[in-house]
């Protein structure tokens, strides 16, 4: 009974994804022109028939007569008192049933819309809560709704210009404050599948934060809760007491900081350098979150590929507070100026000083390789971006500017022959389901998936089969989840060999090695989670592995598993310093 119940619903949240994302926005602008086009055609209809019903029984009739005649089918009150009725009467009769009767219903929804929509909220589940519909829950809404996803907001801004939009779309608003327990219970947060907290300050994000949690206690499927931390050194702290706290089966917390999403994204589509440039040199222009996050990153990137640190990369910083940044970035990294060789050129790129600059002919500039433009106005970055190239030598050198949207600069700029000129459009890039649903676990999980691929094919050993050899996009959501649960349970292995887990500040982290006696008990501390989560599942011991079925040979205790079963586990103890790194984390051993 439960299974077919199960299934009913599941049917239904496929109609009305099907409907969300293929049919509604093409309903929304036919539906009326369509009743208009169908009552017309019922006076036609009803019009020709009673002057055919009229002529068959002898009746007197004038156009007039015809006309009223037709409208009274309408309310339902034609004057037809005997049979048989033409073809014609007959239609219209039927359609204006129709178009009566969905035209009263429309208003009536419109009219009892709060009812409806409370209505609604006691039967939707699995759903996603926005919290704050600024820019950033703005974007994340719209890229929801392309998906076919079902969302309900909350905004305490009843004048926001998104909202009429919002509700147009087809998902709920409830206006108010999302720090009210009721309101959020009334959300049906204990019931969705993520609650994004977008509000503009983090302290209110964390405190959503917190009474998710509360209400999600006692569901038996995980409430991923996402709350944007502004601070980046905020973000990272948090991230790092996040990961490193035992988990619960209930609620996963998430902290999303769009600089730091933004940026990593940016340097791996627009890498800061490859292997043509044996001495690359970095200009940045502007030095704000964005600014600052990429030269960082940069100069990471750097050490962790140059380990004996035989050279320094070149990063040139422009901005019109460039040497007190710098003396900034230098405190709180000290391993930056060890890194990279920083010069600083104190310039408003909004000055005619920025624009007489002849930068790129001196010649400790002309060997410039990449260009990164990260200014907080949009407005400014495309100026720059075309007087910087006009003073490149070489033409094909690539120039990126970072704006809020994409907007039209991309359009303006393609033919016209820019095609080193890239807008890299961070709300566009960022807030999008993938990676700000993702979060810190979701990058933590792929890397896990990606090594495991490397791991068996440089083995040369058959699949366990614990993850099939596919991408990651391409696995069930089932083994997707067992990876980041496997993610979650980091902070517990390491806790139990006595270290732990804080924002990178050593850019040797990297280098961490645990010892092997360390390694060993860490794997069969894995095994044996992912042994309680298969068994949770309902899969059971055999000889051959079988997905369907639910059947693994390895469902058995460590000390009886093979020696290449169990290397499994130790390549992802291994690597987690390397997947931590990755993400702006180290490791350090506690006293």
């Amino acid at each position: 009974m439960t299974h077919t119940k199960n299934n009913s619903i599941h049917l239904i949240q496929c109609i009305s994804i099907f409907w969300r994302k293929h049919l509604q926005d093409i309903w929304r602008n036919v539906q009326w022109p369509l009743i208009l086009s169908l009552w017309l055609l019922a006076l036609v209809l009803g019009y020709i028939g009673f002057d055919k019903y009229f002529d068959v029984y002898g009746a007197a009739h004038s156009p007039l007569d015809l006309l009223y005649a037709s409208f009274q089918l309408f309310v339902l009150s034609a004057p037809i008192e005997i049979g048989p009725i033409p073809i014609e009467l007959e239609l219209a009769r039927y359609l204006t049933m129709f178009v009566a009767f969905y035209t009263v219903f429309t208003a009536l929804m419109v009219i009892l819309d709060e009812q409806v929509q409370s209505l609604r909220l006691r039967i939707i589940r699995d759903h996603i809560v926005i919290c704050g519909l600024g820019q950033k829950g703005a974007h994340l809404l719209t890229k929801l709704n392309e998906s076919g996803e079902q969302a309900v907001v909350i905004e305490c801004d009843k004048n926001n210009d998104m909202l009429k939009t919002c509700a147009e779309q087809g998902n709920i608003v409830l206006s108010g404050d999302a720090q009210d327990e009721k309101l959020l219970r009334k959300a049906g947060v204990h019931k969705a599948k993520y609650i994004v907290s977008f509000c503009g300050d983090d302290s209110t994000n964390i405190h959503v934060a917190i009474i998710s949690r509360e209400l999600a206690i006692g569901r038996k499927k995980m409430l991923t809760c996402i709350a944007s931390i502004n601070d980046p050194n905020v973000s990272q702290v948090l991230g790092a007491l996040e990961i490193e706290m035992e988990k619960a089966n209930f609620f996963r917390l998430e902290f999303f900081n769009i600089y730091d999403i933004g940026v990593k994204t940016l340097l791996k589509q627009y890498p800061p350098y490859n292997d043509i440039y044996m001495n690359p040199h970095i200009l940045v222009v502007g030095s704000g979150e964005a600014g600052e996050n990429l030269l960082v990153r940069v100069a990471r990137k750097w050490r962790s590929e140059n380990k004996e640190l035989s050279k320094c990369i070149r990063i040139t910083l422009i901005d019109k507070d460039a040497e007190s940044k710098k003396r900034s970035m230098c405190l709180r990294y000290p391993q930056l100026e060890n890194v990279c060789e920083l010069v600083a050129l104190q310039l408003d790129v909004r000055s005619s000083e920025f624009y007489q600059l002849k930068l790129l002919f001196d010649p400790h500039n002309h060997d410039i390789t990449s260009v990164y433009i990260c200014l907080d106005e949009d407005y400014l970055g495309l100026p720059v971006a075309l007087m910087l190239r006009k003073q490149l030598i070489d033409k094909k050198i690539p120039i990126i500017v970072q704006t809020s949207q994409d907007s039209g600069m991309v359009t303006l700029l393609e033919g016209g022959g820019f095609e080193n000129i890239h807008v890299f459009g961070l709300l566009d890039r960022t807030c999008g389901p993938e990676l700000v649903l993702g979060g810190i676990r979701e990058i933590l999980a792929r890397a896990n998936h990606e090594e495991y691929l490397t791991h068996k094919k440089k083995s040369d050993v058959n699949p366990t089969n614990i993850h099939p050899m596919i991408p990651w996009e391409e696995l069930p959501e089932g083994l997707k989840e067992s990876n980041r649960l496997q993610a979650d349970h980091i902070g517990v292995k390491l806790k139990a060999i006595g270290c732990g887990i804080a924002p990178l500040n050593d850019w040797d982290a990297i280098s961490f090695e645990f010892s092997i006696k360390e390694i060993e008990l860490m794997a069969e501390m894995e095994h044996e989670r992912w042994l309680g989560e298969r068994q949770n599942g309902g899969w059971k011991f055999g000889s051959t592995w079988n997905m369907r079925d639910k059947i693994s040979p390895h469902l058995i205790p460590w000390d009886q598993l093979s020696d290449n079963v169990k290397e499994d586990d130790r390549v992802f103890i291994r690597k987690l310093p390397a997947f931590l790194y990755g993400s702006g984390f180290q490791i350090y051993r506690l006293k």
